[in-house]
């Protein structure tokens, strides 16, 4: 039998006869489990979809409504989301570069506010959606 090596780190899961004997018996786990699985799957997908379709401008504004959407705060006029321009940019699948001038747009138009590590966004834009950027 040949053995491979990876070129990176990586982690190998096997679905082993226990794990499925139980799951059979605990329909609790196998429910837990499936709605794990499914919503990893939603969220590759949607990753996929987003960096397939979108421009950039737009991906950038998604994923900003979408944290903003995740993020517990009351009900002020803005919420802020700690977030760096590099973990934006790898979340959209663009440079830190790119993504930063579209920042920097949005914060010209009034949207978003810049600030070291936090990205402030204006309630009224987020009620509106994740549509194309405004």
């Amino acid at each position: 039998m040949q053995q491979r090596l990876a070129d990176r780190q990586s982690e190998v899961l096997h679905i082993r006869r226990e794990l499925l004997e139980h799951l059979l018996h605990d329909s609790t786990v196998a429910l837990a489990i499936t709605l794990m699985l499914a919503s990893r799957l939603n969220n590759v997908l949607e990753m996929y979809g987003t960096q397939s379709f979108e421009s950039l401008t737009d991906k950038v504004w998604a994923r900003l409504v979408q944290l903003a959407r995740r993020s517990p705060q009351g009900s002020t006029s803005d919420v802020c989301i700690e977030v760096t321009q590099a973990d934006l940019a790898r979340s959209v699948g663009g440079s830190r570069y790119r993504v930063g001038l579209e920042l920097n747009r949005l914060e010209a138009r009034g949207v978003i506010a810049l600030s070291r590590g936090q990205i402030k966004i204006m309630r009224e834009h987020i009620e509106r959606g994740a549509g194309k950027v405004l």
